[in-house]
């Protein structure tokens, strides 16, 4: 995501970036105010208020969308789900100040299809289930994190890691995760034995 946050163009475009979603509605206004530089208050109807003016000053004075990306977004309450939905209302049926992006497990699909939160997914443009690296690109990805901490191809052998590729299912958290313990290990053993 940051990568690609890297290759926007910063007089088009403001991206700002949620990763604590388990906030009371206060809090994410408070997080949300925060993202666009406002002060944020004690009362929710002036940050709501002052939320929407700021989106629609960027886009129409300042000609730039905001982004806002939540991350773990299965874990925002309804409260949350349902401001948002108020939030894009006023003035945003003409046009599209800002976009939104939640980030989060599978099943923030399912926590979209309740009734309560038809109206918000109607509003949802772009569904998008990442199911993980093909294995040319585990394999790709295992070499390219090889490289960044000054390794060569020659330093793993293919067939550990077409392994790690398998067991880790496409799943670059987890390919991290076997990668940091194996280097782990070497590392411990050289030393060891040196």
């Amino acid at each position: 995501m940051f990568r690609t946050a890297k290759n926007l163009n910063p007089n088009l475009f403001q991206l700002s970036y949620i990763c604590l979603s388990t906030v009371s509605v206060s809090e994410f206004y408070h997080q949300f105010s925060f993202a666009l530089g406002l002060d944020y208050s004690t009362k929710k109807t002036l940050m709501f208020r002052n939320i929407q003016e700021r989106l629609v000053h960027l886009f129409k004075e300042k000609r730039k969308t905001f982004i806002l990306a939540i991350d773990e977004s299965q874990y925002l309450n309804t409260g949350i789900f349902r401001d948002i939905k108020m939030l894009m209302n006023v003035h945003f049926d003409s046009f599209d100040c800002f976009a939104l992006i939640f980030i989060g497990q599978p099943y923030l699909a399912s926590i979209l299809e309740k009734p309560v939160h038809e109206s918000l997914k109607q509003r949802i443009v772009v569904h998008y289930n990442y199911e993980g690296l093909s294995p040319d690109e585990a394999k790709d990805y295992i070499y390219s994190r090889i490289e960044a901490a000054g390794g060569a191809h020659s330093f793993i052998d293919e067939a550990a890691v077409h392994a790690v590729a398998n067991f880790c299912q496409g799943t670059p958290r987890l390919i991290n995760t076997s990668h940091d313990r194996c280097f782990d290990s070497w590392y411990t053993t050289k030393e060891k034995y040196h």
